[in-house]
C-alpha cells in the first residue's frame, strides 16, 4: 500500500483552557474545484463529520453564488449551524488522478476552512491518526 505522509497543522486551542497554547490537527491540503476555478485550501480531517463542510468565504473563490445554493441546517456536537449546499469536487495532494465529486455544505461561521468526513473522503482513504507524532497517513483504499 502507498502511503501519503502529513504533518499535523498547529492551531490555537480554543476550547480546552483559556492560555493560548498550541494544540496540533490532522490537516490535508485539497483542490477545491468549481467549473474552471480552483483554490487549494488546507482541510481539517475529521472522523466525526459526516461530510464536506467549507467556509461561506470561499464560495466566492470558486465563483459559487450561495443565493442560488438550496438552505441547508447542519447539526453537530457544538449545536446547529444554518448552510447552503452546492455541488463541488476536490482531490487530495499526493493524489491528483483521484478527484472526488460531493455535495458541500457552505458555513459563514465555520471555525476552519473546510472539514472532509465520512462521506466521500473516507469512503476513498484508509486513514492513520498518529496523535503522539502528529502525523496523518492516507492511502488509497482498494475497490
Amino acid at each position: 500500500m502507498d502511503w501519503k505522509e502529513y504533518g499535523y497543522i498547529g492551531n490555537l486551542r480554543n476550547w480546552r483552557d483559556v492560555s493560548e497554547s498550541v494544540i496540533y490537527r490532522p490537516y490535508v491540503t485539497i483542490y477545491i474545484h468549481n467549473g474552471n476555478e480552483r483554490i487549494p485550501v488546507d482541510a481539517l480531517v475529521d472522523s466525526g463529520s459526516d461530510g464536506m463542510v467549507i467556509h461561506a468565504e470561499l464560495a466566492k473563490d470558486l465563483g459559487i453564488d450561495l443565493s442560488r445554493c438550496p438552505h441547508k441546517n447542519l447539526g453537530g456536537a457544538t449545536g446547529s449551524k444554518e448552510g447552503f449546499t452546492c455541488d463541488v469536487s476536490y482531490e487530495v495532494d499526493g493524489f491528483p488522478k483521484d478527484t472526488i465529486e460531493t455535495k458541500a455544505i457552505f458555513v459563514p461561521d465555520l471555525p476552519v476552512a473546510c472539514l472532509i468526513g465520512q462521506e466521500d473522503f473516507f469512503e476513498r482513504f484508509i486513514v492513520q491518526f498518529e496523535k503522539r507524532n502528529n502525523v496523518l497517513r492516507i492511502a488509497k483504499a482498494q475497490k
